[in-house]
């Protein structure tokens, strides 16, 4: 569906999931690069419209500032509520710094923005395909 140096996205358009896998690539991203690869996966959702997201950061290396997981959570949280995302399933990272980011991530979400779907966090992916499934069987 979609691959570039940084993740590869998948759509199953029978379930309606879409499953993003960020690559170790993402050591070497600059913000300026992550702002571009979200626009870009921001543009795929709203054209998809799935129902279920797997968020497979398990590899993702680049660790973003403050600032950008805020700019990050206001891009995708609003255009999830729009498009009626039932389901967003994030795998942590297996590295210290992504899993602080992904707490980070996960207290700015709680705290600052009114979610409309269910979300959880998990260590692997047999989990987190486990838990989205769930609302389709």
């Amino acid at each position: 569906m979609l691959k570039t140096k940084y993740l590869k996205v998948l759509f199953d358009d029978e379930t309606k999931i879409y499953t993003s896998v960020y690559l170790k690539e993402t050591l070497d991203m600059t913000d300026k690069e992550w702002q571009n690869q979200m626009l870009e996966m921001k543009t795929l959702i709203e054209k998809l419209k799935p129902e279920f997201i797997i968020d497979d950061n398990s590899e993702r290396l680049y660790a973003y500032s403050p600032d950008m997981q805020m700019w990050t959570l206001d891009l995708f949280i609003n255009c999830w509520n729009k498009i009626g995302l039932k389901k967003y399933a994030q795998i942590v990272p297996k590295e210290i710094v992504g899993k602080l980011t992904s707490d980070q991530i996960e207290e700015l979400s709680l705290t600052k923005f009114r979610m409309q779907f269910k979300h959880n966090f998990f260590e692997d992916q047999k989990s987190a395909s486990i838990w989205v499934k769930e609302a389709i069987e």
